[in-house]
């Protein structure tokens, strides 16, 4: 007789990378019309849509002014009216990646003066979403849980239903 194998938990990497396309498409959808395009790292799925781009040069040609020509975000948002230099960029957060993209991706980020860092924790269903202050430090403006409207400070037309769309239906 036999049984069917039991339900295997997505794995790390395949979570993330769901999260992080369908974040792609999301972004690419609230973005339609305007002069902003959502960036995504070349090995990213088709799927995100038309008008995602590779964020490989973009994001890399910023870095390379800091001497860290290998970081890659998982996501960026850069707008034509500011000079193609991305004003967001989404890290997916996993457990492998949590002290990295919490203090040195932040570091980071923070010293080439990016606007606006998301992380996107997927263990605790957050998106932590920092901004750049006056004094050039990111500060925490807003932790958004399932069910609310994350919103950016440097897209001002960008408010997103946080996680709605974003995780599949088995971890929803």
């Amino acid at each position: 007789m036999s049984r069917a194998a039991p339900a295997v938990p997505a794995s790390t990497a395949t979570l993330h990378e769901h999260v992080r396309t369908a974040l792609a498409g999301v972004l690419t959808a609230a973005l339609a019309g305007t002069s902003c395009r959502v960036l995504v790292p070349s090995q990213a799925s088709s799927s995100t849509g038309p008008d995602a781009v590779l964020a490989s040069q973009a994001v890399c040609t910023l870095l390379d002014a800091a001497e860290h020509d290998e970081v890659q975000p998982d996501l960026a948002v850069a707008c034509q009216h500011r000079s193609e230099r991305p004003v967001l960029v989404i890290e997916v957060q996993t457990p492998d990646t949590l002290l990295r993209d919490t203090t040195s991706r932040l570091a980071l980020y923070e010293a080439v003066r990016l606007p606006e860092y998301w992380i996107v924790d997927i263990a605790g269903r957050l998106v932590h979403a920092f901004w750049l202050n006056r004094e050039g430090q990111y500060k925490l403006f807003q932790s958004a849980a399932p069910g609310e409207v994350l919103e950016s400070k440097a897209l001002p037309q960008l408010a997103l239903p946080a996680w709605e769309g974003w995780l599949p239906s088995s971890e929803a």
